[in-house]
C-alpha cells in the first residue's frame, strides 16, 4: 500500500536535495561563506519587505483601535 505525502514533505525534500546539489564539492571553508551569503541576501530581502509593505502609523493605530 502506498501512502500519500503530504505536499509540504514533498516540498521539504526537494528544498534539502536542491541544498544538498548546491554544496556538493564544497569543502567547509566554502560552504560556510555559502550559508554567510545566504543569510545576508535574506536579511536583505527581508528589510526591503518590511519597508514595502510598511504600514503608516495612523492605519496602524485604527488597526489597534478596532482590536479594543
Amino acid at each position: 500500500m502506498k501512502i500519500n505525502e503530504p505536499q509540504c514533505v514533498i516540498l521539504k525534500r526537494r528544498g534539502a536535495k536542491h541544498v544538498n546539489d548546491l554544496l556538493a564539492g564544497k569543502n567547509l571553508k566554502e560552504e560556510l561563506t555559502f550559508w554567510v551569503d545566504c543569510t545576508k541576501k535574506l536579511k536583505n530581502t527581508v528589510q526591503k519587505n518590511k519597508q514595502l509593505y510598511a504600514m503608516p502609523e495612523s492605519e496602524l493605530m485604527a488597526c489597534h483601535e478596532k482590536a479594543d
